[in-house]
């Protein structure tokens, strides 16, 4: 909990911030080079979709899952934890998908998604590890979250 509450404490310097916009360009590119159909360039959320696509991501799943995933569930900044936490990470959204967003079930549980995921973990955790400011995992995932959200076309709510 210590950990947590420590990494909400603390944000990152700008070096830092650059670095984790970084993790998210090349996310964004791997993401679209492995699974395309993720993205569809031709839509566009109105703002007031886009602030609630925002908004609503920032509280649940980036906020929440950081705080769980890499605070709760990374009690020391050592290698077994951050592959304990991914593994979770990656387990958690077939198990979302199946109490709370059965529309988002044939995603949540796709090979290639799930390897997304894991990968978002890992970056989430690197981005925790290297600034220990949980902030930094949250808008990292933020951004994926708002990001994939807005060029999806996914009309599953979250």
């Amino acid at each position: 909990m210590n950990r947590t509450l420590n990494g909400l404490r603390r944000f990152p310097k700008l070096i830092a911030w650059l670095e984790t916009g970084g993790y998210f360009i090349g996310f964004m590119a791997i993401a679209y080079a492995v699974k395309p159909e993720l993205v569809n360039l031709n839509l566009a959320p109105s703002p007031s979709q886009l602030l609630a696509i925002a908004l609503v991501a920032f509280a649940i799943p980036a906020l929440t899952e950081e705080c769980v995933f890499r605070g709760l569930l990374t009690p020391a900044f050592e290698l077994r934890w951050a592959c304990l936490s991914t593994l979770a990470y990656v387990a958690w959204h077939p198990l979302e998908a199946y109490v709370f967003l059965p529309a988002a079930l044939p995603l949540f549980t796709d090979v290639i998604f799930l390897a997304l995921v894991a990968l978002l973990g890992v970056l989430c955790w690197i981005a925790f590890y290297r600034t220990r400011s949980l902030w930094a995992s949250i808008i990292l995932h933020w951004l994926v979250v708002v990001m994939w959200k807005a060029v999806s076309g996914m009309s599953f709510a979250f």
